[in-house]
Order: structure tokens, then sequence, then C-alpha cells
């Protein structure tokens, strides 16, 4: 069996003018069995069917989540004068960068040049080959003239140079609904991010709870990267983590972290 969304690329029924996250939840389906194979949304989904039942499950509440911490976030004003790199670890089907390219417009008067324009490269971690291969279909949908790399590898087997952070450029790290699972070492993770010299943007977002990880992970991480033992090789320009409901009433937490590394 195809891949309904890849399909719908490959024929041009989605392509560069039309694709949104809106188009995208559009192919997501209701299936007898298949939500029980989700684990909650943390299972490594292995079907095609698997992720139009994640679109049809969390399709929702990924937008809330995202959609209302973009209309907060101050990450764009620090992409105004460089071209972007950004890795999204664990990308799953890509729905966090189709929101990302939907909404983010740079500049303070929105003068129009939006973050797909300015993506220099894209990088997307994740264990599912189903996952990943329809998370580079959409990224490269969004942005063709962008270079994308697919990584078929949990987060702990991430190696620096796979992640192909550059210097010269500012470098966003997404986690959407993974930097609270604590199933991978979210430290050694960090220390390879900030080995490269330059500017470093983390958006996180998560369901927030309490247990299994949950928005302690967040709050560990925060204390452990603005300690004031960093100051010799980290500047932070901000950190804010917030918690707040989703339209739908569900509790979520985010991260938006602002960083220069300078050696």
């Amino acid at each position: 069996m195809q891949d309904r969304i890849l399909n719908a690329i490959t024929i041009g029924e989605l392509n560069t003018s039309n694709i949104s996250f809106e188009r995208l939840k559009s192919f997501r389906r209701q299936l007898l069995g298949i939500h029980e194979q989700l684990g909650y949304g943390r299972n490594i989904l292995t079907s095609y069917e698997q992720l139009d039942q994640y679109l049809h499950s969390y399709g929702n509440m990924t937008f809330g989540q995202w959609d209302t911490f973009l209309q907060n976030a101050a990450f764009h004003d620090d992409c105004s004068t460089n071209s972007v790199c950004i890795v999204s670890y664990g990308c799953g089907q890509g729905l966090e960068l189709s929101m990302l390219f939907d909404q983010i417009v740079i500049g303070e008067h929105a003068t129009g040049l939006r973050l797909r324009d300015i993506t220099k490269q894209v990088v997307l971690v994740e264990p599912s080959a189903v996952a990943l291969a329809r998370a580079y279909g959409v990224v490269k949908t969004y942005c063709p003239r962008t270079d994308a790399f697919a990584i078929q590898k949990d987060l702990d087997g991430i190696d620096i140079k796979e992640l192909r952070l550059s210097a010269d450029d500012t470098n966003i790290h997404i986690f959407s609904n993974i930097l609270d699972i604590p199933t991978f070492n979210s430290g050694a993770l960090f220390t390879k991010m900030f080995q490269t010299r330059g500017r470093h943007i983390i958006l996180a977002v998560s369901h927030n709870r309490a247990f299994e990880g949950g928005a302690s992970r967040f709050r560990s991480l925060e204390k452990a990267v603005t300690d004031k033992t960093n100051d010799g090789w980290l500047s932070i320009q901000s950190s804010s983590i917030v918690e707040f409901d989703c339209p739908n009433g569900m509790p979520a937490i985010s991260w938006e972290l602002r960083l220069e590394v300078n050696n």
C-alpha cells in the first residue's frame, strides 16, 4: 500500500503552492484497531495506516500546541539576518515543521519573507522509516530548493556530524512531543548540539504532565543550560518555559531558548 500523502505529492495534488497543515490533516483516517497501536503517540510507527491514524488521533493536539506557542514566540527576530538550519528531533511525519512553515514570517513588520524561504537545510531525525519518508516529502514540498537530510536513528544514536549544524547560520532545534519522554539522554544530546559555535534556538512543545518524564525534564534541562558556570562559553539571550492550555483544554508546556555558543 502506498503512502497517501506521498502519493498526493507525486501526482501534484499536494504541491508547494497549496501544502499546509490543514491539507495534511485532511488525510487523517480513523481505522479500527489502529489507535491502540500508537502507544499514546509514543510508539515507533511501522505502517501508513498508523501514520493516518496518528493524524486523526493527535493532529488537532499538535496544531493546538504549536499554534498557541507560535503566537507568543520571539525566535523569528533572530532569523532576520541569517539563513536557517533546522534539526527536528523525533520528527515523526513532520507536522511541527508544517506549522512553522505555515505561520512564521520573518522581521518585525511582516515583510513577507517566510521561514521556509530562508531555510538553508533541514535535518530530520526519526527511527520510524515510514514517518521519516513522509516527513522528508513534506519538507521538500514546502521547500523544494532546501537541502533535506533524513537520518533514521534514535536520538541517542545520532552523531554530531549528522546534525550538520553551522557556525555561520541560525540553528533551530525542534522538539515536538519528544523532549518530555525519558527514553533518551537529553543532556548528552544537548552537549552534541552545543559543540557548534554560533546562534542556537530551542523550540520545544509537549503535553504537560508530572509523570514519566514530563515537565520536569524541561525544567532540569533549562537549569543545566542556563547555569552560571556556563557563562564562559554560552551567552543566553532568553529562556522561557510556559505552561498553557490548548484550545481543547489539554495542558501543554513549551520552552523557547535563544543563545550563542561562544567557543
